[in-house]
């Protein structure tokens, strides 16, 4: 999410009238030379009150050169500093210090000091000018711009616990200002706090009802507790105000959440009319890609999809060819779909080509690491795997679900015929990246789970992912984490079942663990989603491959179809031993996930 800081730094100017200025000259010069520098040093206020300020701080400049006792003049250094800051302020930095030194009173030296903080801060020292705030409010702590700038100085620097203090002083001192309450709420939702950040939202939008920034910023907070309908009326006002790339990206973002996949699309392009470079809008439209019905069976949907992954990640990836998400995207979008070779639409790279780019800018990636092991293996001595083929090249993937049902063997049955069961499994996953298991579970597991899942889902406390991790229409689908210890037994009968096709699948001789479980619920009115991939990156550590199962307790096959991973999208290298040498075969610092394993009974859960 793109936070949007809505603040302003405030300068404190001191134009002293020309009249004032030319009885500081301190002496006489000579006539004519005495009329060219009261002409510069008038001809510099004026240009300074007209905010030209470029021509006002070489007359300035002129006039001190030739009547050097105005460089002794504290109003004429702070004018002069004024002028310069724009264009170089660690010079007017220098003029403001010295104006320290030379200020009158307390309140002078007080303005010299907030004026020195200033200029410091545009010139990027920002422990300095943290230091000239505070001794600006050491002389006058009733200083409401002083507190409120000091703020904003450590909000940006990512010190909100810092600022928060200075905000609210400045709160405190001035309750009408209406930047001193969002910079209030702009701390509190940095340090997490998004119910308080509220409240001074709602008083900064009172207090200034037509700035743009406040309510986007306000929208940001009511995404945050999850109100949506408050956070779209924000943004949508904001851009009213002022349209705004940043704030289109947000508004997609959020609705491609709430499965409103068409107004995320129209606010990404809304996003892209106003700034065509904008590397997230790229990105977001592509998130809100929504799969045609019947998959990737055609060789012309390939195509449209390789075209669509163009003119998406791949335009992002042009403004930004080091980012790892939209390399990654592209990657994986290619494999889902079966595009293993050469991809016209993306100059010829291929999936593997786009998960080494991955993983030389992100070597700890997992996802990228097991594709680098696994799908760029090249056999000593042998030619690298022929694009397009999954481990058995006269043997085609299969195209429909009765060619990705296993064999379980019965009960008491003998050594023998479960290692042939599970090799039979093992020959289908390693053809087809996904294998089913019709009736993996006896009813009396399906009726343990289905009670398990029905208390979490019920349960406002468990884990819930349906907003992050799916396009979900709000009450159509929901998704959950289930603990495990929550179904220990039915989830062991289901490990114990499969065991031994597990065992073979993954290698490497240890003991299964179940690392983590949860269900999905779908309702009439639930959108077919995407095909994806469904082993999390990261979840096991760089010694383990993991394996993901989806088991329908309910069937919803006929209205729904049965296979939310696509067959094919993670492929099988046979040339890769069963327990692969990390050391030879994936980057230093790289750990491994293995996306080979999808298993179960298909992908929804029924309700």
């Amino acid at each position: 999410m793109l936070w949007l800081l809505a603040l302003s730094s405030p300068r404190r100017a001191c134009l002293a009238h020309p009249t004032q200025l030319l009885r500081l000259r301190g002496g006489q010069s000579p006539g004519e030379l005495s009329d060219v520098w009261k002409k510069r040093l008038q001809a510099a206020v004026e240009a300074q009150q007209r905010d030209q300020l470029g021509e006002a701080a070489e007359l300035y400049r002129m006039a001190m050169e030739l009547h050097p006792p105005l460089q002794g003049a504290w109003p004429v250094l702070t004018n002069y500093g004024l002028s310069l800051q724009p264009s170089d302020p660690a010079k007017a930095a220098d003029a403001f210090r010295k104006a320290v030194e030379l200020a009158p009173d307390d309140k002078a030296k007080a303005d010299s000091h907030f004026n020195l903080a200033n200029a410091l801060t545009d010139a990027s020292q920002p422990d300095e000018a943290d230091a000239a705030y505070g001794a600006c409010l050491a002389l006058v702590p009733d200083d409401g711009g002083a507190h409120y700038n000091r703020g904003a100085l450590r909000l940006t620097r990512g010190d909100a616990k810092g600022a928060l203090p200075c905000m609210e002083a400045a709160v405190r001192l001035s309750p009408q200002d209406a930047k001193a309450h969002l910079g209030v709420a702009d701390c509190n939702m940095r340090l997490g706090r998004p119910e308080e950040a509220e409240a001074s939202y709602a008083v900064s939008r009172k207090l200034r009802p037509e700035h743009a920034l406040t309510w986007a910023s306000s929208g940001n907070c009511a995404e945050e507790r999850g109100e949506y309908e408050a956070a779209e009326t924000h943004w949508k006002r904001s851009l009213q105000l002022a349209p705004d790339d940043g704030v289109y990206c947000n508004l997609g973002s959020m609705l491609r959440r709430l499965n409103r996949m068409r107004e995320s699309r129209d606010a990404y392009a809304a996003a892209l009319a106003l700034n065509p470079r904008s590397v997230d809008a790229h990105i977001g439209m592509g998130k809100a890609y929504t799969a045609p019905a019947g998959g990737a069976g055609s060789e012309a949907q390939r195509r449209h999809y390789a075209a669509f992954l163009a003119r998406t990640y791949g335009e992002a990836l042009k403004l930004s060819p080091e980012h790892v998400g939209a390399n990654l995207a592209v990657a994986e979008g290619l494999h889902m779909w079966g595009e293993h070779g050469p991809c016209p639409e993306l100059g010829g790279r291929s999936a593997i080509d786009f998960y080494r780019a991955v993983l030389q800018l992100a070597p700890d990636n997992t996802n990228a690491a097991t594709h680098a092991a696994y799908d760029g293996a090249v056999p000593e001595g042998g030619p690298a795997p022929q694009a397009g083929t999954f481990g058995e090249a006269d043997a085609p993937p299969g195209e429909s679900v009765a060619a990705l049902i296993a064999p379980l063997p019965p009960p008491g049955a003998s050594e023998a015929e479960v290692a042939a069961a599970a090799d039979a499994a093992l020959s289908l996953w390693r053809r087809n990246g996904v294998v089913v298991f019709e009736k993996l579970l006896t009813p009396h597991a399906t009726e343990a789970l289905l009670s398990a899942v029905r208390a979490a889902e019920a349960d406002d406390g468990a884990t819930d992912y349906t907003l992050v991790t799916r396009n979900a229409k709000r009450g159509t689908r929901s998704h959950k984490a289930l603990p495990v210890s929550a179904a220990r037994e039915a989830l062991g009968e289901v490990a114990q079942r499969i065991g031994p096709f597990l065992s073979a699948a993954l290698g490497g001789g240890g003991a299964l663990a179940l690392m983590e479980s949860g269900f999905m619920v779908t309702r009439p009115g639930a959108e077919a989603q995407a095909f994806h991939r469904d082993v999390a990156p990261g979840v096991v550590s760089a010694s383990s491959l993991a394996a993901s199962l989806q088991v329908a307790l309910v069937d919803t096959c006929a209205e729904q179809g049965v296979l939310e991973v696509s067959p094919g999208s993670h492929r099988f290298d046979p040339a890769a031993p069963e327990t692969t040498s990390f050391d030879r075969r994936v980057a230093a610092g790289g750990s491994a996930t293995a996306g080979g394993a999808a298993g179960g009974g298909g992908g929804a859960g029924g309700g």
